[in-house]
């Protein structure tokens, strides 16, 4: 308080003769006071406080320990070395790890193994033989099922005996898939590729055309040609209902073939935004919209800002503001 608060109690204060003002009066500084400290500790706190890291012994496998500074229950599920692998690591945020009955769950090794677990012992299984590549999938109703793409086919695999069959292939490209991003529509049913050319004289990749390709039927059903040479393209995806194409360019620019571009199940253009390269997944809101939830830089803000997107109309709507220093993977998994 200023140095003069004590003059000022006596010359005026005490001049309410103890009155049912004054205590109110002193009661309603005494909670602003409080008040006001509370909310600048709030305020001002250090976003940039270190949390110091986790001082343990290296934990046993399948054995659970407690974080002593976050307190959470932490479980090593894997021994790299033991097993015979370089590293064992979890696919990527927008991938599913879990079967569709959550009594199975995958991981990769570094050089892009796929190894199967047991989901209630979290005891390795084996190793999926072939499976491999960009696209991994679970199916989406039976359990013991895997679709996945290695260059440009599309396979069903059986886990129970280590059988594929060829679901597509997409022969006028040498690869075709999402980009390692995308998902096959909920019910398992549509999937949008990229259909990309290798030249093996000068290593290049060159990005022919989007299509989507109806399992069910085993056709294409719509096609989009690119109309110039793509450079930043990063991921295309069909939404989970299957109503939507989204790609994302990851560029900055507010022009068509850049930033992140929405189409209809046929490839009529609905939308675009320059959303820069910012992480991201496709879900469904409460509403039973679909959406693509994405975490952006705001420069004025100097903050991360994760917003959704309406796959309808590009309409936007701010879910939370975090720290500019975080670095967000996004996952809509909760299918």
């Amino acid at each position: 308080m200023p140095c003069h608060f004590d003059k000022f109690l006596k010359g005026e204060i005490l001049n309410l003769n103890r009155s049912k003002t004054f205590k109110i009066t002193l009661l309603l500084i005494f909670i602003l006071t409080i008040y006001f400290f509370i909310y600048q500790h709030i305020l001002y706190a250090d976003i940039n406080e270190i949390i110091p890291e986790t001082s343990v012994t290296k934990p046993i496998q399948n054995k659970t320990f407690t974080d002593p500074v976050l307190k959470t229950s932490v479980t090593r599920i894997t021994d790299a070395k033991k097993m015979g692998y370089s590293g064992i690591v979890p696919d990527y945020s927008k991938r599913q790890a879990w079967n569709c009955d959550e009594t199975l769950f995958i991981l990769k090794t570094c050089d892009g193994k796929t190894l199967l677990f047991d989901a209630k012992t979290n005891n390795f299984i084996k190793e999926l033989q072939g499976v491999e590549g960009e696209d991994i999938f679970w199916h989406p109703t039976n359990s013991n099922f895997i679709y996945f793409n290695p260059d440009n086919t599309l396979y069903l695999f059986n886990i129970k005996n280590n059988t594929k069959e060829i679901v597509y292939k997409f022969n006028d490209f040498d690869f075709a898939n999402t980009r390692a991003e995308g998902n096959l529509s909920n019910d398992g049913r549509f999937y949008a590729v990229a259909g990309q050319n290798y030249d093996q004289k000068t290593s290049v990749v060159t990005f022919k055309e989007l299509q989507l390709l109806d399992i069910y039927s085993g056709k294409i059903i719509s096609k989009l040609k690119f109309p110039v040479k793509i450079e930043n393209f990063d991921w295309v995806s069909v939404s989970p209902k299957g109503n939507f194409i989204i790609v994302d360019y990851a560029d900055d620019i507010s022009s068509r073939f850049h930033g992140v571009e929405v189409y209809d199940r046929n490839f009529n253009f609905l939308w675009q935004k320059s959303l820069g390269a910012g992480h991201s997944d496709l879900g469904i809101d409460d509403n039973g919209d679909e959406v693509l939830i994405m975490d952006i830089y705001d420069p004025e803000r100097n903050k991360t800002i994760i917003k959704k997107f309406s796959l309808k109309d590009g309409s936007a709507t701010e879910l939370l503001e975090v720290s500019q220093f975080f670095d967000l993977h996004i996952s809509c998994r909760n299918i």
